[in-house]
């Protein structure tokens, strides 16, 4: 594994995709900031970035043998799950909020963003390909946002960690190169079932804005994640729904609206 520790930048992630555009980021390339000036959520939201927080990335190279890329984001979010889980109280409540944030005790501590270099479909096998992947991992240690927030925030000092930024770095690159070995060698399977043990709402009715876009959110039973990743949810008709993007509205469900599959 190759490490770039830098004081400040306005995004890892966007550092490392510079890297990785310019050769200069081999497979395993670590690269995380003491300060970001303009992290960056899924959806072009802001990540609020005070220093004593987790601001990872990681390059991946995909190689020949690999699986369906669509399935990195459980990866990570799996990978996430066994960096953090250790570190906080047996107490507390750790769960997966589709697709791949962490919460404690509902509250989100952990959020991820891939972005791709040179992305292409892949038509044979209904997949695609890319030059390389970003895996941006952050997690409020030391602090949280507090306001302008889609959903409850908290950090793991809040939630009684002792643990630091280092520890956690550490941890989060050991535990990604473990679960990216173990998808190569296993397949997606172990993934995916443990995914499902530590999932939010699965088998309860929960509620899905599938973009900013859409005006009403929609409603059903979590039932189940694809090898894709997408989110099964049925509808109020029986109908099943295959969602592959969107943000589970945390808190009571509303009706939402009917869709149809």
């Amino acid at each position: 594994m190759t490490e770039v520790a830098l004081e400040e930048t306005p995004s890892t992630n966007e550092h490392a995709l510079e890297l990785a555009r310019s050769g200069a980021a081999p497979h395993l390339t670590l690269v995380w900031a003491r300060r970001q000036s303009k992290g960056r959520g899924r959806g072009g939201r802001a990540w609020q970035s005070a220093e004593g927080n987790v601001f990872f990335s990681m390059v991946l190279r995909p190689q020949p043998h690999w699986g369906d890329l669509n399935q990195i984001p459980i990866l990570t979010a799996v990978a996430t799950f066994a960096a953090i889980r250790p570190l906080v109280p047996k107490s507390r409540e750790v769960t997966l909020k589709w697709p791949n944030d962490l919460l404690i005790d509902g509250a989100k501590v952990s959020g991820t963003l891939i972005e791709s270099l040179a992305a292409s479909r892949r038509t044979d096998v209904n997949s695609w390909s890319a030059a390389a992947l970003v895996v941006g991992i952050g997690v409020n240690v030391a602090h949280h946002p507090s306001e302008g927030l889609m959903y409850p925030a908290t950090s793991l000092q809040i939630a009684g960690s002792a643990a630091d930024r280092d520890q956690i770095i550490c941890a989060l690159a050991e535990t990604l190169i473990a679960t990216l070995a173990l998808w190569c060698d296993a397949g997606f399977m172990p993934i995916r079932t443990a995914y499902l043990e530590h999932a939010q709402g699965l088998g309860q009715r929960i509620t899905i804005r599938v973009s900013p876009e859409t005006q009403e959110p929609v409603s059903g039973v979590f039932e189940d994640i694809g090898e894709d990743g997408a989110l099964f949810l049925r509808l109020d008709d029986g109908t099943v729904e295959r969602l592959i993007a969107g943000d589970i509205l945390l808190g009571a469900p509303t009706p939402g609206r009917a869709r149809n599959a």
